[in-house]
């Protein structure tokens, strides 16, 4: 779904470090274009958060407690509702067959921390299909 009007896109931000959900809101906060911008902590967070309002985006941390990242999107892009919703993973720590778990869930955009605005930006952008945030 994309919207043309300022202010029109959906995030859902789940990490289990504050530090980088307040980080990663802060950033998409900065271009305007989100109406809406919600932190989660954990997968189960998350989850719940979905159940009560709909997002165009969900960016998600790999490396949580619980349920990793690929899990999660693993689990909702098998859900009707949620298939279409667009994800980013991210982590500091990947091995190739995390990607590969990744890939094969539904989770091909992946952000290799530490990023720089710029980058999450331009992922977002690319996953949006927008031309630029």
């Amino acid at each position: 779904m994309q919207f043309a009007e300022k202010g029109q896109y959906s995030a859902l931000v789940v990490d289990n470090e504050q530090k980088i959900c307040d980080l990663i809101c802060l950033f998409l906060n900065s271009t305007g274009r989100f109406k809406i911008i919600v932190a989660a902590n954990n997968a189960v967070q998350a989850l719940q958060k979905l159940q009560n309002q709909s997002f165009d985006l969900m960016i998600v941390d790999h490396n949580m407690p619980g349920k990793t990242g690929v899990e999660l999107i693993g689990s909702l892009a098998r859900t009707p509702r949620y298939r279409l919703l667009n994800y980013i993973l991210i982590s500091g720590c990947l091995t190739a067959e995390d990607v590969m778990m990744a890939m094969n869930e539904g989770g091909n955009h992946i952000l290799v921390k530490p990023f720089s605005r710029t980058q999450l930006l331009s992922k977002v952008a690319e996953v949006l299909k927008v031309e630029k945030l």
